[in-house]
Parts: C-alpha cells; sequence; structure tokens
C-alpha cells in the first residue's frame, strides 16, 4: 500500500468510521467482478451516510492524489457494473445516500438522492396513489435513477430518454465545491429542477458519462398514467417483412402516432432468453439452436405501446397503427385493459420495474436463476451491445 492511499484512508476513517470503509479482500474481490473480464482493482469502498460527507470525501482523494470512483448502486450489468475504469482506485459506494428529497403531485416530480432505485420510487408512488409514474429500465428494479440518467440510459415509454426529463440539481466537485446547475446558484427558487437550462451556458452535460464530479441531487420528471393503454404484439416471418415493418414505423414515429421509445424490435432468442435458458443438450455438445427447429415461433417480432387519455383518441391511434403494420407482419395483436386486465397489472410500459431482462444473462448457465438475482457473483457471462444507427 501506498503512503498516499494509507493516508488517505486514515483521514477516511476518522470522517466517516471505520465501518465505512471496507477493505476486506471478499468484498472488494466482488466489488471489481463484472459479467465480463476486467484487470482493474479496487483498493477500498467508502460507504458514507450523509451527502455533507461527500465534499470532505473528496478534498481527501485530492489531498493524497487517490483516484476516487463514484457508483450509485452498481447494477451496471452488462456494462461494468461496480468495476472502476483506472487500473486502481477506490470506490465511493452512494447506496446509502437514498432519500426521496421532494416529490410534487402537482407538477409531476420527484427529486432524490443517488441511492435511489426503481422499486423505491415505485412503491413511493403507488403508496401515495399518485397518478404519475417513472418511467423505468430494462435492468435491475434495484438499480438507480440517477445513475441510469449520468450514464445516459433510455427507459421504457415516452419519457424515455432519461436526459430530457430530469436536471441534476447539486454537483460536489472534485476539489470538494459544491456547485448547483440551473437555477440552483441563485438560491431557494420555484423553478429550479423544472427547467433544467437555467441562464447561460448549460454545463449540466460535463457530468454524464464523465467523472468530473459527484451528483448528490437530480430531479425527474413523471408521467400522467394513461387512462387508455394499448400494448401491440407483431410477428415478423422473415427479414423482408423487418426490413418494410422498420419502414413504417419509422413514419409512425415521425408523425408521433408511435410515441417515442414505445416500440422494440427482438429476435427470437432475445424473446427467449427473457423466460428460459438454453436447453442443456445444446450447451454439451456446442450446437446452435436455430429458428427453424422452433416450432411455432417466428425469427422476428416487435412490440410496443400507445398511450392516451380519450376513447376517441385510443380508438383513432389503434386504427392508424393496424392500418401501417397490419401488411408488412404475420400477425399483429392488440391488448388493452378491457381484453387483457392482467396484463396491465405489472407492465414495465406503466413503470412498474421488472427484473425480467435480467434472466437474459443466464441463458447459458447450467443452473436456473435464483429468486435472487446476481450476473456479477453467479459468474454470467454477458457484455451488453448498445448500437446507435440511423433509422432508415
Amino acid at each position: 500500500m501506498s503512503t498516499q492511499l494509507h493516508d488517505a484512508l486514515i483521514a477516511w476513517r476518522t470522517l466517516l468510521g471505520d465501518e465505512a470503509v471496507e477493505q476486506a479482500p471478499e468484498h472488494l474481490k466482488s466489488a471489481q467482478t463484472a459479467t465480463f473480464e476486467s484487470q482493474n482493482e479496487v483498493l477500498a469502498i467508502l460507504t458514507p451516510r450523509l451527502t455533507a460527507h461527500i465534499p470532505p470525501c473528496l478534498r481527501i482523494a485530492q489531498q493524497h492524489r487517490v483516484p476516487l470512483y463514484p457508483i450509485s448502486q452498481g447494477k451496471n450489468w452488462g456494462l461494468g457494473s461496480r468495476v472502476p475504469t483506472s487500473k486502481q482506485a477506490v470506490i465511493l459506494d452512494l447506496s446509502h445516500l437514498n432519500q426521496i428529497i421532494e416529490w410534487d403531485e402537482t407538477l409531476a416530480t420527484i427529486t432524490v438522492e443517488p441511492g435511489v432505485t426503481f422499486q423505491q420510487v415505485h412503491d413511493f408512488l403507488k403508496k401515495h396513489q399518485s397518478r404519475h409514474f417513472l418511467a423505468v429500465i430494462g435492468g435491475s428494479p434495484d438499480a438507480s435513477l440517477i445513475g441510469n440518467a449520468l450514464e445516459r440510459g433510455d427507459a421504457i415509454g415516452p419519457y424515455g430518454e432519461r436526459q430530457e426529463v430530469s436536471s441534476i440539481r447539486e454537483i460536489v466537485l472534485a476539489n470538494g465545491e459544491v456547485i448547483h446547475p440551473g437555477f440552483g446558484h441563485f438560491g431557494d427558487n420555484d423553478i429550479d429542477g423544472l427547467y433544467r437550462w437555467g441562464l447561460g451556458p448549460s454545463c449540466e452535460g460535463l457530468f454524464s458519462q464523465s467523472n468530473f464530479g459527484v451528483v448528490t441531487k437530480m430531479t425527474f420528471w413523471l408521467m400522467p398514467k394513461p387512462r387508455f393503454l394499448q400494448l401491440f404484439f407483431c410477428e415478423l416471418a422473415d427479414l423482408d417483412q423487418l426490413e418494410q415493418t422498420l419502414a413504417r414505423a419509422q413514419t409512425l414515429l415521425l408523425e408521433e402516432i408511435i410515441p417515442r421509445n414505445c416500440i422494440n424490435f427482438w429476435n427470437i432468442y432475445k424473446l427467449l432468453a427473457r423466460k428460459q435458458q438454453l436447453p442443456l443438450e445444446l450447451l454439451d455438445t456446442g450446437q446452435v439452436l436455430r429458428w427453424e427447429d422452433l416450432p411455432g415461433q417466428a425469427p422476428w417480432y416487435a412490440s410496443g405501446a400507445l398511450y392516451c387519455h380519450h376513447a376517441a383518441h385510443a380508438k383513432l391511434m389503434r386504427e392508424l397503427v393496424e392500418d401501417a403494420l397490419a401488411p408488412t407482419t404475420q400477425s399483429l395483436f392488440f391488448f388493452d385493459q378491457d381484453s387483457h386486465p392482467q396484463l396491465l397489472e405489472n407492465n414495465p410500459f406503466l413503470g412498474i420495474p421488472s427484473d425480467e431482462n435480467v434472466r437474459s444473462t443466464y441463458w447459458r448457465k447450467r443452473s436456473a436463476p435464483p429468486e435472487e438475482m446476481d450476473p456479477d457473483g453467479d459468474m454470467c457471462g454477458a457484455l451488453w451491445l448498445c448500437p446507435m444507427l440511423p433509422f432508415r
């Protein structure tokens, strides 16, 4: 251990207490384990319990020249989990900063600390019988809102572009200075958190997908629950149907008939991996699972949702989607609260978190996914691919 790290650890223990400075080898090994190979090393784990401890934590790191790597819940599975991006670093674990600071039902906003999870917000809104919901991700229900937003993650539904429906309220810089972007630097006011840009140049973008500061407070905008939610599901027989349906979906998105982030295209393997695992006989022999050998299964699928607040609007939107997609698909089904009420009870399109997608990381495991899934600890091999392509 270097003298710099030794002195920093003494200072952190004095500040946070011994129980908040972890150096047990088994905990460090767990923190530097991801769903893919990594050689980067975790030197220690800090777990502050108060936001007020963050500035002095960062000042100590700067004084002793020790790299800090902040995480919130560390559920970034398939994209690095908790592993630092530098060769060696001390993890600043913010999972205990898990307070919902403010909720405004009228303005449809919720303000949280870094450790607040999607499940926590869902439970909170349900308890208070809110008319709104928070757009959720396809990952763990126990993932962090702020972590998802700062990594520029997306979500399910019209509010899926997280960066467009959130506002950074408080940042601690590397020297311990606390800044408030937007209108926050004017002190207490009613606009802070509602209009993210403030006045003049905006610095918010500097703090997403970066390590320039520790975000300790963010506001997220909530979506009103639709009176009429309609889900649709398409089977696509071949690549020709996929190409034609993609072209028509682009038009529906541009014309805002289907809202943004409200249509998905999956192949059969992605669909199966959410529900089951690769058959053991194929795993043992190394054979490929061919969709042609799966009776009654199409190679490609599309699914989506329509959000409406009036019956006439819902009827028209359904007709427009049906007219556009029915000619290019093998089959097209619609579901709503009247025809399939059970499908809407736990639906991510209504902000209800689900771990179904996490199951797909166990596709090649010999044992079934446990009730509490941990792809890192269960040694699942997974690397999420997040391509960006022009929609044409």
